[in-house]
């Protein structure tokens, strides 16, 4: 059972990390060298089905050099369902992870720089669409024709494992991904772009206790 459970939360991380700026208040808006995304802000409401029911939200600012995702799921794991409010949020070069039940999170740094490293190999093409080349690159993933969600052309890529990705402009439109016995599934209901947006989107509650990194870079008490 533990195992089951550790195995899910590492698919929705795997979905949590596939997902205009210039007068938003607060916000850099001289765009990163490596763009996660091919559209400069958007906000996507997810619904999750399958044994696993509930919603997500991604909002994304300056290409993603700010993105913040919040999760409210339930987990049907065989045993007794569980509960997750969760949110992720990156600001330049910091990544907060946040338990919005227990109103506590941890930061950590976040290297565009690394990022530049992995992919300074790759063509204009590529980094046009930098997380549809990761998700082949890194993932085994094969391009298995397009849809349309949303209005959206999507590119579908069936993943090793038996898993599959619908991506638009670098952002998640879709994922199936069986675990075992358990199936998971996201899928967009609503897509916004370049939206106005500011730093408080991308800023952890004020009720939250974050805990300091320490010197050698892991949060306090880890």
């Amino acid at each position: 059972m533990k195992n089951s459970a550790i195995a899910v939360y590492a698919a929705l991380a795997l979905i949590a990390g596939l997902a205009g700026c210039g007068k938003n208040s607060g916000l850099k808006d001289t765009p990163p060298e490596v763009k996660l995304y091919g559209v400069e802000s958007a906000r996507i409401e997810y619904e999750y089905t399958g044994d696993v029911t509930g919603k997500k939200t991604v909002t994304i600012a300056n290409f993603g050099m700010y993105e913040a995702q919040t999760d409210e799921f339930t987990m049907k794991t065989g045993g007794a369902p569980q509960d997750v409010k969760s949110q992720t949020i990156r600001v330049d070069t910091l990544n907060y992870t946040i338990d919005l039940k227990t109103k506590t999170g941890q930061k950590a740094p976040f290297s565009f720089a690394q990022l530049k490293e992995m992919t300074k190999t790759f063509t204009a093409e590529q980094k046009e669409n930098l997380n549809a080349e990761l998700i082949q690159s890194m993932m085994g993933g094969k391009k298995a024709g397009t849809e349309d969600i949303l209005g959206k052309t999507c590119d579908i890529f069936d993943l090793q494992g038996g898993g599959k990705i619908w991506m638009w402009k670098g952002l998640v439109m879709k994922q199936e991904m069986p675990m075992g016995q358990m199936k998971l599934a996201l899928i967009a209901k609503k897509i916004e772009t370049d939206i106005s947006l500011s730093i408080a989107d991308f800023t952890p509650g004020t009720d939250i206790k974050i805990a300091e990194p320490s010197p050698m870079g892991m949060p306090q008490g880890h």
